[in-house]
């Protein structure tokens, strides 16, 4: 697999052992057990490499690129430079802009990178670009084994791992991105018909982890998503993830990799729920954009992010194209150059509001929804706008789990010892020190406001569950009113006709006018109507004394005001 790569292949090797040798650490032989690294294990042991297999990788090398004499006008560009791998072969260029003293040295623990670089990993990968990239960056397994953890086949046993600890995971951030969809169908949609889409959508989301864990179908660069939410008719949305780490030097060089779920798009890969049921002609508009709004120098009123991506250009526009896809190719259009080099941290935080920004727009949607299951149109369909407020409960719960963890580390970055050097600053460590905590700052705040609205959508869910079930108990105790009404009327009737059947079986085999005896109908009647009037006469006394209780309360309740009122 590596013959063309300058570096010994027991090395890269050796980084699989770690961790195939800790996932064999048992409970009975040690206190830190490997089981949850098993399945990663197995994973990254298998030997199908080959050196043209397909990755997709993406870094940003952040440098300085004025020393070649070459001036392109762009301070930009100056400082960045763009590296894209699409097969393994690819990998060792990309070592040999990192690392000065070349991949063959990437064995040695004290092995140096050149300058700060951020290194996007797109879609599913392969076990071979994953070896070279945890051998060449040292990545933590546990990186890996957080992203791939819903994608790799469960454990035999389930080991209730998730969520961990903060302090386990103080420099790797999973972020949550959302895309909504929308089906071209402008009605919200029947009760019914909502109801069946959920249905189906759950049973073809089922089948789309079981083929990604069984990888069929499944190819390098595809995107993975990992849940899909029915909102009405028209809206649905997914939700994909984001995992950060970083890996530092003692050169005070650092590597932010960056692994996305955006790969190739959504039609490659296998299928699921977004795609549509029928063949028809359908809008070629399938996924919304991302709503980022440009920072503007308000002084000079000019747009600081004017670059466009290459792949716009390149590729003709589909119903699956998302903002996504693009995330890696057109990172770092609002950041500055200078604060990169100089903190990690800060380069993230193009990540964090691209986060953010698709998670405002989720509530934006679920916000909508409520409006419409809440307050006067609730009354429309008690039951339906019940089970829509307790599906929709049910994201925001998730949303606030993981929106509260990036409030966390946003807060912590300090405690984090994320790789950091202030005094490189050219515009000094105080003025670099504050603009980027300030960035940081907005970051908590749009990060508070997210936990704020989650919580508030939610209490309103809560809420109008709450009147769902009044309102269905109010309805029921009509129905049993109305019910109480009809047995009443029964009643009536069965006071008349329970006497009337005594006297009849009394009286009438010897009734003379029936042939069988020698008693007159007159008898019968002298029997039956007295005994129906003493009948009705109980129930009319047992109806008074209701009313004569009833009267007496109202009688009180007047006397005690009068007497509140005049003081007599």
């Amino acid at each position: 697999m590596y013959g063309k790569v300058p570096q010994d292949a027991v090395d890269l090797r050796r980084y699989v052992e770690q961790v195939e040798q800790y996932s064999r650490q048992s409970l009975g032989t040690s206190l830190f057990t490997g089981e949850l690294y098993c399945r990663l294990a197995a994973f990254l042991s298998r030997e199908d490499d080959f050196v043209d297999a397909k990755v997709k990788v993406t870094a940003h090398l952040i440098q300085s690129l004025a020393s070649d004499g070459k001036p392109d006008g762009s301070s930009h560009s100056k400082e960045w430079s763009f590296v894209s791998c699409f097969n393994m072969a690819d990998l060792p260029g990309l070592a040999k802009q990192l690392f000065p003293e070349g991949p063959s040295q990437l064995a040695r623990k004290d092995c140096l990178l050149c300058h700060p670089a951020i290194v996007f990993i797109q879609g599913y990968q392969l076990p071979q670009c994953l070896k070279s990239l945890g051998h060449m960056f040292k990545i933590n397994p546990l990186f890996y084994q957080r992203h791939m953890e819903y994608f790799l086949p469960s454990t035999p046993s389930r080991l209730f791992d998730t969520p961990v600890l903060p302090s386990d995971t103080l420099n790797i951030i999973r972020l949550r991105i959302v895309t909504i969809g929308d089906r071209g169908d402008n009605s919200w949609g029947s009760p019914s018909q909502i109801d069946n889409l959920r249905a189906m959508g759950q049973s073809d989301m089922v089948e789309y982890v079981h083929r990604l864990r069984r990888q069929d179908g499944l190819e390098a660069g595809n995107s993975v998503v990992r849940a899909f939410n029915v909102h009405s008719a028209q809206y649905f949305s997914i939700e994909q993830d984001i995992t950060v780490t970083v890996q530092s030097s003692k050169s005070g060089g650092w590597a932010l990799l960056v692994w996305t779920d955006f790969g190739d798009g959504l039609a490659c890969g296998p299928r699921g729920p977004w795609h549509p049921k029928t063949s028809g002609r359908r809008s070629e508009k399938m996924f919304l954009p991302h709503i980022r709004h440009f920072p503007i120098d308000v002084m000079t009123g000019t747009v600081t992010a004017n670059s466009t991506s290459s792949r716009s250009g390149a590729n003709s526009p589909s119903s699956f194209d998302q903002s996504g896809l693009l995330l890696a190719e057109g990172y770092g259009e609002t950041l500055d150059p200078a604060l990169l080099k100089v903190d990690s941290f800060y380069a993230m935080s193009e990540l964090f509001h691209h986060s953010a920004s698709s998670i405002c727009q989720l509530l934006n949607v679920i916000q909508s929804i409520i409006d419409d299951c809440t307050g006067y149109k609730l009354s429309k369909s008690p039951s339906h706008s019940l089970a829509n407020l307790a599906y929709h409960l049910d994201i925001l719960n998730r949303l606030e789990n993981g929106l509260c963890e990036n409030l966390l580390a946003l807060k912590g970055h300090e405690s984090a010892k994320w790789p950091k050097n202030y005094k490189n600053s050219p515009d000094g460590e105080a003025n670099a020190q504050a603009a980027i905590n300030g960035k940081l700052d907005l970051l908590i705040v749009d990060f508070e406001k997210l936990i704020s609205r989650v919580e508030s959508l939610s209490a309103r869910c809560r809420g109008g569950m709450s009147i769902c079930m009044s309102s269905a108990s109010i309805e029921e105790s009509q129905r049993a009113i109305k019910q109480a009404r009809q047995i009443e009327l029964l009643t009536w009737f069965a006071f008349l006709y329970i006497p009337l059947s005594f006297t009849t079986s009394f009286f009438g085999m010897n009734v003379q006018s029936f042939g069988t005896g020698n008693v007159s109908l007159k008898n019968w009647f002298a029997v039956s109507i007295p005994l129906v009037a003493v009948s009705y006469l109980v129930l009319i006394l047992a109806r008074l004394q209701r009313v004569r209780a009833w009267i007496k309360v109202k009688f009180e309740r007047v006397r005690g005001c009068f007497e509140s009122t005049f003081g007599i």
